[in-house]
């Protein structure tokens, strides 16, 4: 989606916002908003299943698709939890580190 024309020409006229009318602006990134949460939504699911097995209580601690998707991430990709989620609150990091090494999952296959 993002790389359609007229994602761009809409990106371009929220730039030049203090020549148009606003409130079309607002109408019609509502729109786009719309178009992208079914996507958000399916790969979150995707996401969620593909992990459970490692650390099924993810999910609970961490419930928005942007931010469980960027704990995976880092999760997959290093052990040092404490330091690399710190754009998490501090509460959430502890719940997700306390839960991790307490966690029983197996391993994910590599992809």
């Amino acid at each position: 989606m993002t790389d359609s024309p007229e994602f761009k020409a809409h990106l371009a006229e929220i730039g030049e916002a203090q020549n148009k009318n606003i409130m079309q602006l607002v109408n019609k990134s509502t729109e786009y908003l719309r178009q992208v949460a079914p996507e958000l939504a399916r790969v979150h699911k995707e996401c969620r299943d593909a992990f459970q097995e490692r650390f099924a209580e993810l999910e609970s601690i961490v419930p928005n698709p942007v931010d469980f998707a960027k704990v995976v991430r880092i999760i997959n990709e290093s052990p040092d939890l404490s330091t690399n989620l710190k754009w998490l609150p501090n509460t959430t990091v502890l719940s997700i580190t306390v839960a991790f090494s307490a966690s029983p999952g197996t391993a994910l296959a590599p992809t």
